[in-house]
């Protein structure tokens, strides 16, 4: 009779399998997991100590480091070490397999990074304290890929600093001129007929030293400045004999305690070191030692145990002394080792016999110490998508004709040599000079009698408006203020002559009146329906400040003149004498807003003006360059350039500054070379700027079609196409991560771990268009869009903190900021 469960239900046979089976894989599961977790521990802690080991190798190469030593140095050593203890590094930064990455940071004595270890060039911070390295990977598993763990991550970090100084340092000083770095330095023979080596200069020639270099080293007697030798004292307070004898005694007693003296302050060196010392009371390359005065009986006996025994004395060796006697102190640069041989006087003076072994580097090594100095926060993530806005050449088929608009500035210094004094012919003016550079600009352009004129070809057109405080147009005998006839453009150039002061506002919102009356395309040939779209842009020349107010409604003159009684009360320009030509009183943000009554369509109405040169600042960016009209400035004279270097023109290479005159013997000038210069930019290939409808985050293959060398001495290849730098400048720290690009040709970037704080955020990203004419490289992209200001920013501000909210998947506090890229210059730039 077959055997029922307690409800009476016969139980089904095979019931139990599948729990049993479901039982097998969580035990295999679970001692699988446990043995994959033990070879993870196991491999971690070999990982922990190869990183103590490469932590020791990169601060022994940054203390031994000679003047030539880099970044690269550093992070060799680094990678040299871990591959020595079975760590293999991945070069590009990604761990995968049995490959680790590495991270590497210097920091200062209170824990702070002041730079990453990388592979480049650059120099080493020199206010290095420790060095931290940090690896990270993972462990592929075995049994736990039953429970679908395929790997298990590990990771392990190493601090190292250098080793505090202790036995076998003696507190004598060397000076670093009687040094070559393996000898002193052979002195003058001032009587060879003597036969004796001067000052006891000699090459051992036996016993124990043989081949070393030997001198008298004069002892400093306390009546002046210290010379090539002198004692030292550990602490400030240790400055009787007893204290100088206690510290020659056997191995001395720098162990017993050390404080430094204060950082002086001389002329190459202002101000003092925020960061000095690196290492409080640890005696380092680069610290102030206290000096002893003169020569102390007391230090006597020890003296002659150690010149009896031969004794190996490690001594710091001194490049700089200040003041005199008690108040004396030594900058030590470097360590040596010597034996005092015998000692003596020569002539009343008193000297030690030094026989130099070389340096001492050998006595200050590195030693791990704990992560409590450098601040190891659980912080930051920062990661992100990286779009941009395609950019590239369109070189036209057809000649693409060019609105010139010349805004020329005829206030009364363009009366003046480029030196400020009167014109003469030897010493011309700068109107005379500009005349005939625009003269030379006429003769370049595509118009009819120009040497340079194009056959079959629409003509450009040129018109010129003078202004001071006042403008001055004209129109040609055609009617417009636009003509292609040269002769009548250099004949209107001639006549001009210069009048009053500046209003460089007035004459860019004439450029712009200009301009938007004038028509945007010309048909060419007459009748052919074929139309030719015009390429506006405007040339500024100025030789001053500008100082006249401007409004809209004032299109021919100025409102008034910003001198002294437009400015507030307790404003620094009130009182100043030069107002007119005085670059930053003549900005709002230095002079302020000022409030005037004008009379606007027969209306008495109160305006607030903004200073002349933020004005022709605003009518620049807002009347020409947001037309797309290019815009070109020429400063004459050494005139202060506020505004006009980088505001007013469409990109900083838009300007250009004569701040003196050449004169060539072919009777050009280097006015003529700057203006043809920037008709080469405008005309030579008649190029547009191209821009797609859209931004985009992907990027292929094509896209970077060949690799690119980065100045850090890095190399990007698909699918590195770009790289982000955080800077903290408060810290010091610096990290660069790449932007990649995945399978699907998305753009990325991520920093595992940056530290809290507020960072300046720059990238690069290469990118070639497809679109690009033939012989356009790859482009970079450094500019960030200003979603609040629609304006192209070169650095972004990004603030981490462990209140950043956790992604999944992370354990670390992530910030997401995605960047928006802009090309960094026109693409029609220089061609």
């Amino acid at each position: 009779m077959a055997l029922r469960n307690r409800t009476g239900r016969r139980r089904a046979k095979g019931q139990s399998l599948p729990l049993i089976g479901l039982m097998i894989v969580v035990l295999v599961g679970m001692v699988g997991l446990s043995v994959d977790v033990g070879n993870t521990f196991n491999q971690e802690r070999q990982t922990t100590s190869a990183v103590n080991a490469a932590s020791l190798a990169a601060m022994n190469t940054v203390i031994r480091r000679t003047t030539s030593a880099s970044n690269q140095d550093v992070y060799n050593s680094i990678v040299s070490s871990l591959n020595a203890n079975g760590v293999e590094v991945a070069a590009d930064g990604i761990a995968t397999g049995s490959k680790r990455r590495i991270e590497a940071y210097y920091m200062d004595a209170q824990g702070k990074p002041v730079g990453a270890i990388t592979a480049d060039g650059s120099v080493i911070p020199a206010n290095v304290a420790y060095v931290q390295v940090l690896i990270s990977g993972n462990v592929d598993t075995y049994f736990a890929r039953v429970v679908g763990r395929n790997e298990l991550p590990i990771k392990a970090s190493g601090y190292a600093g250098q080793c505090a100084m202790g036995d076998g340092v003696f507190p004598l000083g060397v000076d670093k001129a009687l040094l070559d770095g393996t000898n002193f330095i052979k002195t003058l023979d001032v009587n060879p007929a003597d036969t004796m080596p001067d000052d006891g200069w000699r090459t051992i020639q036996s016993g124990a030293f043989i081949g070393k270099t030997a001198r008298h080293v004069y002892v400093h007697d306390g009546s002046s400045q210290p010379g090539s030798f002198g004692f030292l004292r550990w602490k400030e307070s240790a400055i009787s004999a007893q204290d100088l004898e206690a510290s020659l005694l056997g191995t001395g007693n720098l162990s017993s305690g050390f404080n430094e003296a204060p950082e002086p302050l001389l002329g190459n060196n202002p101000q003092v070191d925020p960061n000095y010392p690196t290492q409080p009371g640890t005696l380092n390359e680069g610290d102030w030692v206290y000096g002893t005065p003169g020569w102390k009986q007391g230090g006597q006996d020890p003296l002659d145990q150690l010149i009896a025994s031969k004794t190996k004395m490690t001594l710091a060796i001194y490049d700089q002394t200040v003041s005199q006697g008690s108040n004396t102190s030594f900058h030590v640069v470097e360590f040596g080792s010597f034996v005092m041989l015998g000692q003596g006087s020569d002539n009343g003076k008193k000297y030690f016999d030094l026989a130099y072994l070389g340096s001492a580097y050998r006595l200050m090594t590195a030693c791990s110490t704990s992560p409590v100095p450098p601040n190891e926060n659980d912080c930051c993530e920062l990661l992100g998508s990286v779009s941009m806005l395609p950019e590239y050449q369109i070189i036209p088929t057809t000649v693409q004709p060019i609105q010139y608009v010349v805004v020329l500035d005829q206030s009364g210094s363009m009366g003046s040599n480029f030196s400020g004094g009167g014109a003469s012919t030897a010493n011309p003016s700068r109107l005379s000079t500009a005349k005939q550079a625009l003269t030379t600009l006429i003769n370049l352009t595509n118009m009819p009698g120009s040497p340079t004129a194009l056959p079959n070809s629409p003509s450009d057109v040129m018109a010129l408006i003078g202004f001071s405080d006042t403008i001055v147009t004209h129109n040609f005998s055609n009617g417009s203020r636009f003509t292609n006839s040269t002769s009548e453009l250099i004949t209107e150039v001639n006549s001009r002559g210069t009048m009053n002061t500046t209003n460089g506002a007035l004459g860019l919102y004439n450029a712009y009146l200009t301009l938007d009356s004038a028509p945007t395309e010309v048909e060419y040939p007459v009748g052919s329906g074929v139309m030719y779209k015009y390429k506006p842009m405007v040339l500024f020349i100025t030789d001053g400040v500008s100082n006249q107010f401007f409004h809209t409604s004032k299109t021919t003159s100025s409102v008034d003149s910003s001198d002294t009684s437009t400015y507030a009360s307790g404003n620094a320009c009130k009182s100043n004498g030069d107002i007119l030509n005085n670059a930053p009183c003549q900005t709002s943000a230095v002079g302020g807003v000022f409030t005037t009554t004008i009379r606007i369509n027969n209306v008495n109405t109160t305006v607030g003006l903004q200073r002349p040169i933020t004005q022709a600042i605003n009518v620049s960016t807002d009347y020409l360059k947001s037309k797309g009209y290019q815009v070109f400035v020429i400063a004459l004279s050494s005139m202060d350039a506020t505004g006009l270097k980088t505001d007013v023109p469409s990109f900083p290479h838009y300007f250009r500054q004569v701040a003196a005159l050449v004169k060539y013997p072919d009777g050009t000038t280097n006015l003529d070379t700057v203006v043809k210069d920037i008709n080469g930019i405008v005309q030579s290939g008649r190029c547009q700027n191209g821009v797609d409808t859209a931004t985009t985050n992907t990027m292929l293959a094509g896209q970077l079609p060949q690799p690119v060398q980065l100045d850090s001495g890095a190399t990007l290849a698909y699918p590195k196409v770009g790289k982000v730098t955080v800077t903290n400048s408060s810290t010091g720290y610096s990290a660069s991560e790449y932007i990649t690009a995945d399978t699907s040709g998305k753009l990325s970037y991520r920093f595992a771990h940056v530290p809290p704080g507020i960072y300046s955020l720059t990238a690069e990203l290469y990118y070639k268009h497809p679109k690009e004419p033939a012989g356009v490289g790859i482009r970079v992209y450094t500019m960030f869009s200003d979603t609040q200001s629609s304006n192209r920013v070169g650095a972004l501000t990004v603030e981490l903190a462990n209140s950043a909210s956790l992604r999944p998947g992370s354990l670390t506090p992530s910030i997401q900021r995605n960047l928006d890229m802009r090309l960094g210059a026109d693409p029609c730039a220089g061609v």
